[in-house]
């Protein structure tokens, strides 16, 4: 950089006033707006196996297995219609030729991976951990001595009646849905196969291969009938309510969502999601158990970046006689090759639940704030994991002692300042608001208080700038919402968080708009929410953080659904990503069709622009240049500097050709000041923010045009270019899509 091209910039500032036009021809190798992608069944290839004291437990789409020295217990995920769950007993007790009379004895189960093994020698009991069921296998390493058909019998023990059985499969069951267990199959060392039969009285069941096949099969030989679940329909659905965090560290998304077995019995599970994958319906990743055997809802999770693990919470459900039923919350911590002891979070006879968690995405602190609502009155306090991932907990406060709050939310993380908003909402359909740092209040609260009274909401930021997406009653209904937005940011010279500017997300009269879900995408927010009674469509929308306007026309994700839509939406900004994906989200929901409830998801990229850094800044300041809705039907366009000095001295410099101009100290200017634009001096306020209007015009034919966009900041501290005594922000290149 020179100064004879510096000096006619600060000197002589061209204007650049208008729209985006034709400066340069678009460059068609660049990427277009995405299309939406395929969602997909994250919960298609779930199954988990592992080690709890006394036992081991496992899971697939629709049961729950343990292994222990008295065999398997089957355990299908019958919904809350069923009064108490169900399960399947089995243990093989039995083999022989002609007859099974050489007994199995008990013995302890070992695991690898997700197969179960009861060894007894010659004869290995096994079952395999599947999505669908459990394939359980009698495995011979010696051929049976005698003649005849190989018979091995099970013991089956259930409360469920036997409602068919036949050759290939036996079926036990009641109005609520049941087990099956189908189809034996001989498959010997070279491969060659041989169906089997099956028969069943007096609560053993005989599984049968032909004498023929099993006098010439090559050892090892194995029998393998398949165990798996019936489910009937259960309007309540069985897996609910999911939610997510990312955690960079990991590249990993945990999706945690609930299991309903029964109308007094749920359980808390995990599915690991890859941050990216060649096929964008590919929902990939390990499984796990988190909670079993009580009666465990309303799974929450938070990224913990400095352990690169999660915490995840929820809510147990205690009816003890003669004590009051109440709701006891706990959390546990979780990664991919560790699971941390659970911990109770809230477990008084008072009534606790709602829990909301926001991570930690720096890796300055391993703590987790958590709220909750008990007894109607709002409480925070922090959960730290140590290294073996056991939870502590840190000094618990009261946000609003009230008494009559019904909801509280917070971020999914506090970003590099790991600062949070917490909002709760009132029984007067306000919402109260507070900033936190731990459980440290910063700034005055404050109460928001809409035209009409607000039934719900949710909210996300990144520690200095916040969205929140609220449901508001229709006009004249009680029963009917909208659903409205806000933004926020934290005020450097005040230190408050102030409101900067509102919007709308989904106002269409006579039509129901609810459960809005925020994710802050890096510079900008992604917002879903259900529409409809009956059928319900998924829809969302990217909206521009400062002035809360939209980015891109909605998209409707699903439609047709005759049940309940929840949703929940993950960034991977809030789980400390900086890489190229850092806009990219994980939008998860359950899809309640009566009949089944899945859990689905799809991979979400904003088509909010793409903005590249090309060269870092300079100076000792920290101003940093970003690019809001630069898609082609953008009129909310934004060219902006944060995290300047407030109120300072800054100019912006855009530029479709680029020249890397040197020349003043380390200083690079990547506009080519030949056809450079600088739209005036700017003063930044009181955020250390400055920002220009830049709407685009022209539609499609500027998909793919692209410029530099970089600004000067003045700096009479410690300038990078001490000549003129200012700072550069980082360059972005843009580019439209």
């Amino acid at each position: 950089m020179t100064q004879s091209r510096l000096l006619p910039i600060l000197l002589a500032v061209p204007l650049w006033q208008g729209f985006l036009l034709g400066q340069q021809a678009p460059d068609r190798a660049r990427p277009t707006p995405p299309a939406a992608p395929a969602f997909a069944d994250a919960l298609e290839q779930f199954a988990a196996l592992q080690p709890e004291p006394g036992q081991l437990v496992g899971a697939g789409v629709d049961y729950r297995a343990r292994f222990d020295r008295n065999g398997a217990q089957f355990t299908p995920a019958l919904g809350e219609l069923a009064p108490i769950e169900f399960p399947v007993h089995l243990r093989g007790v039995a083999f022989g030729r002609g007859a099974a009379n050489k007994a199995l004895d008990a013995v302890e189960p070992t695991h690898r991976d997700r197969t179960v093994s009861f060894r007894r020698g010659a004869v290995d009991e096994t079952y395999e951990v599947r999505p669908a069921g459990l394939k359980q296998s009698f495995v011979f390493h010696e051929r049976p001595a005698g003649e005849g058909d190989l018979v091995v019998s099970v013991q089956v023990a259930t409360q469920l009646a036997l409602q068919a059985q036949g050759d290939d499969a036996v079926s036990f069951g009641n109005e609520f849905g049941g087990v099956r267990i189908t189809t034996v199959l001989g498959i010997d060392a070279r491969g060659a196969t041989c169906t089997g039969s099956m028969s069943y009285a007096g609560e053993r069941l005989q599984l049968r291969l032909p004498a023929a096949f099993v006098d010439r099969a090559a050892l090892p030989l194995v029998l393998d009938p398949m165990v798996g679940a019936v489910i009937t329909a259960t309007p309540g659905g069985q897996n609910l309510d999911p939610q997510a965090a990312y955690d960079a560290g990991l590249a990993k998304y945990l999706v945690v969502f609930w299991r309903r077995y029964s109308s007094s019995t749920g359980d808390i599970y995990g599915q690991f999601v890859h941050h990216e994958t060649t096929a964008g319906a590919d929902l990939s990743g390990a499984s796990v158990v988190i909670r079993f055997g009580a009666n465990s809802q309303r799974a929450r999770v938070a990224d913990c970046s400095v352990r690169n693990a999660f915490l995840v919470g929820w809510q147990d459900v205690m009816t003890v006689a003669p004590l009051p039923t109440h709701r006891d919350l706990l959390v546990r911590g979780v990664s991919p090759t560790t699971l941390g002891p659970s911990m109770p979070l809230a477990a008084a006879f008072t009534d606790d639940n709602g829990l909301e968690m926001a991570g930690n995405a720096t890796e300055s602190s391993s703590t987790v704030l958590c709220a909750w609502l008990t007894d109607g009155d709002v409480m925070l306090t922090t959960v730290g994991l140590s290294a073996s991932l056991g939870p502590t907990m840190g000094t618990l406060v009261t946000a609003s002692s009230a008494g009559t709050n019904t909801a509280v939310r917070l971020p999914k993380s506090g970003g590099a300042a790991n600062r949070c908003m917490l909002g709760w909402l009132t029984a007067t359909g306000t919402i109260g608001t507070r900033t936190y740092v731990g459980t440290t209040q910063v700034g005055t609260g404050n109460t928001l208080a809409g035209v009409r009274t607000y039934t719900g909401f949710a909210l996300d930021g990144d520690g200095e700038n916040w969205f929140l997406a609220a449901q508001m009653l229709e006009p004249s209904s009680t029963t009917l919402n909208d659903i409205t937005a806000m933004t926020f940011g934290w005020n450097r010279n005040t230190s408050q968080r102030d409101l900067l500017a509102t919007g709308s997300v989904a106002i269409n009269p006579g039509v129901q708009e609810f459960r809005p879900t925020v994710a802050m995408s890096g510079r900008n927010a992604v917002v879903a929410w259900t529409q409809g009674t009956t059928t319900q469509v998924l829809g969302l929308r990217t909206f521009g953080q400062s002035l809360c306007t939209p980015c891109e026309p909605p998209v409707t994700v699903q439609t047709g659904v005759t049940q309940q839509v929840v949703a929940c939406l993950a960034s991977q900004a809030s789980g400390g990503e900086t890489g190229a994906t850092r806009d990219d989200a994980l939008l998860v929901w359950q899809n309640d069709t009566g009949s089944a409830s899945a859990v689905l998801a799809q991979r979400w990229t904003p088509a909010d622009g793409i903005a590249v850094q090309v060269a870092p800044g300079c100076g000792g300041l920290t101003a940093t240049a970003i690019d809001e809705c630069s898609n082609h039907q953008g009129s909310g366009h934004l060219a902006i500097l944060r995290n300047a000095p407030a109120n300072g001295v800054s100019w912006l410099v855009l530029g479709f050709a680029r020249r890397d101009a040197t020349g003043c100290g380390t200083c690079v200017l990547v506009p080519d000041l030949a056809t450079a634009f600088v739209p005036g001096l700017t003063l930044t306020d009181a955020y250390g923010n400055a920002a220009w209007d830049i709407p685009i015009a022209g539609g499609a034919p500027l998909i793919g045009l692209s410029y530099y966009q970089q600004w000067l900041v003045q700096d009479q501290v410690s300038p990078g270019c001490a000549t003129f005594q200012f700072d550069l922000s980082n360059a972005i290149q843009v580019t439209i899509q």
